[in-house]
């Protein structure tokens, strides 16, 4: 079930919710569409690789590879927003954070073993879904124009639940399973 269904359950919940708390009416305009589908960037291209990745690593390391995040943000933001300068020392920042992270990492990856090549995959995943979040945190800022928060955050849940329900169909039938499951357990 896992993120697809996490984020179905969500989907479900939170347009209820968003509309009973705060009395705003949810919009499907346009403009604020492209706000949701860059916000479901974050979602679907951040969280599915992630979780591939956790299986293939120590969690210790997906925090490091998380911590990547502001980094790769920044330099998102200065190719896209063009509001922010790239100095020597954010150039240095930068340099002693990647160094920092292959001296962590570099002594523990070899491409001799399967372990290895399945760690490498992982890092992959990893990085990809640091990229997707970083560019999908600057795109909504780029696009954004006084949406509130929390209708962006339930556009992009629909969304990306939209997507795992066309992409991956099978979770609804394991999320009913797994739900019937726990209760027998329960009985």
């Amino acid at each position: 079930v896992g993120v697809a269904g996490r984020i179905f359950i969500s989907a479900l919940l939170i347009i209820p919710i968003l509309l009973f708390w705060t009395r705003q009416r949810f919009s499907l305009q346009g403009r604020d569409l492209r706000i949701y589908l860059a916000a479901s960037l974050g979602m679907l291209g951040g969280m599915t690789p992630m979780y591939y990745a956790a299986q293939t690593m120590p969690s210790g390391w997906v925090s490091l590879l998380f911590g990547l995040t502001p980094m790769v943000t920044g330099l998102f933001a200065y190719f896209i927003l063009h509001n922010m300068t790239l100095t020597l020392s954010k150039y240095l920042g930068l340099l002693v954070g990647f160094i920092g992270l292959m001296v962590v990492l570099a002594p523990n990856l070899s491409w001799q073993t399967a372990a290895g090549q399945t760690l490498f995959t992982g890092l992959g995943f990893a990085l990809m879904s640091v990229t997707f979040h970083s560019l999908s945190t600057v795109l909504v800022k780029k696009l954004n124009h006084a949406l509130p928060n929390t209708h962006i955050v339930a556009g992009a849940v629909w969304i990306s639940s939209l997507v795992y329900l066309l992409l991956h169909p099978q979770f609804l039938i394991c999320l009913l399973y797994t739900s019937d499951a726990a209760d027998e357990e329960d009985s």
